[in-house]
């Protein structure tokens, strides 16, 4: 193999070697190209990209028009800034018309898999469309992902992600990731119960799997694998297997991190690699860390382009935080065009410290996070604040089981009261007072709100078996009309 790319490490290389499934993809961008290399794929990709959109996206044959475009006014991926930022709230109106159709369709532009969008303001889902020719750039999307994580096929990953009503992303990881690397997988079907199909399998049963599988990987919601393992710690597993475990769906901070891998040493697993690579609906898929914090990988920029913006569509230097707009440049089904995601983030284009690799990266925006909602940024008291810091603050104490922080009144049926902030916690500490001080100054001092503590059980805050995930932070305030 030609190694080309002079600023990737040694030991990238001799990982890659190793697995000729990996050798496969000769045209990865980050491996083998330089970065004009890459610049002139990308442009080509998009001009290709901007006139599928103009001949089959109802939304943007809108809006093009609107705006006075056409397809041939963007010629490169920095031009980009002409074209207006597309929001969340315009492809949930009208998701439909984000789906190509075509006059000449191919046998790879039918439709192969549905997915939704969560976690939106207005509580209705919204469908992610994909084609049979996504889900074959998603396949290759997944094998690069994997490389750069250092996920082998002879690595048996094992998801305990919750099987919902909805078909997501995470949900689908260990398919998807084990079929673009030829590997071993296994589902354990764990979730809330459906009220007719007993389908769903327990946390004991995918504890019994684990150690009857022995898998090297875990895939699982951040929250639930702390559970999994506190119970699997009362049950005296054997965990010893494991080397990895992809933590998704909820930021994991690093006393989070912390805080799993000194679980997983008590079940013998020793320096176990926890990520949490940034991932989203409209990537189908995450942006791979190749080790703890030292950023997530865009690992198909042929397929995706990043952008951090200002509210207007400006955009921002390396290391600015802004707005992450995505756009799609090799897509069929549903495709987007500086597309705002609702996250808060910061890129970096400087070689990669641990792996060597060119290209994007997000990199630490809030404490040890990847990126803030926007929508998470509220004001209590009339202060701004970030409540992902304070719950970086409660996920990196080991005495705490389980903790919930709300926002209410302190007369909730007057709405013009005074606001609080209530943190519940479950913990088997003897001092609670003392406890409780210590999280009333650490909070305040990176808040500037003092909140109340109220001690209760794990199980009335978060019971796995009742709820796919724990609800962290609660705004109770009503709305004022």
């Amino acid at each position: 193999m030609n190694r080309k790319n002079r600023t990737i490490k040694e030991e990238v290389w001799d990982f890659v070697e190793k697995w000729p499934i990996y050798q496969k993809d000769l045209s990865d961008p980050l491996l083998y190209m330089g970065d004009d290399e890459r610049r002139d794929l990308q442009n080509r990709l998009l001009r290709e990209q901007l006139r599928w959109l103009d001949e089959g996206s109802k939304y943007y044959q809108r809006k093009f028009k609107e705006v006075g475009l056409c397809p041939e006014d963007i010629r490169s991926v920095e031009e980009l800034e002409k074209v207006p930022l597309t929001y969340k709230q315009e492809y949930m109106q009208f998701p439909d018309d984000f789906f190509l159709t075509f006059k000449n369709p191919t046998i790879y532009d039918h439709l192969w898999q549905v997915t939704y969008t969560s976690g939106t303001t207005t509580g209705k889902p919204s469908p992610f469309y994909s084609t049979s020719h996504d889900y074959y750039a998603k396949l290759l999307q997944c094998r690069r992902r994997s490389k750069v994580a250092m996920m082998t096929p002879d690595d048996m990953q094992l998801s305990i992600m919750p099987i919902g009503a909805l078909p997501h992303i995470a949900f689908y990881g260990v398919f998807d990731n084990t079929t673009a690397i030829s590997g071993p997988g296994i589902m354990t079907c764990v979730g809330t119960k459906h009220p007719q199909f007993d389908i769903h399998n327990s946390m004991d049963y995918a504890i019994e799997a684990i150690r009857r599988f022995r898998p090297t990987i875990l895939y699982s919601l951040t929250s639930y694998a702390r559970q999994v393992l506190m119970r699997a710690q009362e049950k005296k597993e054997d965990f010893s297997s494991v080397r990895m475990i992809l933590a998704a769906g909820e930021p994991c901070s690093k006393g989070l991190r912390d805080d799993l891998r000194g679980r997983f040493a008590a079940l013998g697993a020793k320096n176990v690699f926890v990520t949490n690579a940034f991932a989203c609906t409209e990537l189908q898929g995450s942006l791979a860390e190749c080790w703890e914090f030292s950023g997530c990988h865009n690992s198909s920029p042929d397929l995706f382009y990043l952008e951090v913006v200002d509210e207007t569509g400006k955009r921002l230097p390396d290391g600015k935080q802004g707005l992450l707009a995505i756009t799609h440049l090799n897509r069929r089904g549903t495709a987007l065009l500086r597309y705002l995601t609702g996250d808060l983030v910061t890129m970096s284009r400087e070689i990669c410290p641990n792996c060597g690799r060119p290209g994007e990266r997000l990199i630490p925006t809030e404490g040890s996070s990847y990126a803030v909602r926007t929508k998470d940024l509220i004001k209590v008291k009339g202060t701004l604040i970030n409540p992902a810091v304070i719950m970086e603050i409660l996920a990196s104490k080991p005495q705490i089981d389980e903790y919930q922080v709300i926002i209410t009144k302190q007369d909730p049926k007057d709405p013009y009261s005074q606001d609080r902030m209530l943190i519940r916690i479950a913990t088997q500490i003897k001092e609670k007072n003392e406890f409780a001080n210590q999280i009333v100054y650490q909070v305040k001092n990176i808040s500037e709100v003092k909140p109340e503590i109220e001690f209760t059980e794990a199980k009335n805050i978060y019971d796995a078996e009742v709820v796919t995930k724990a609800v962290r932070f609660v705004d109770r305030r009503p709305k004022i009309t």
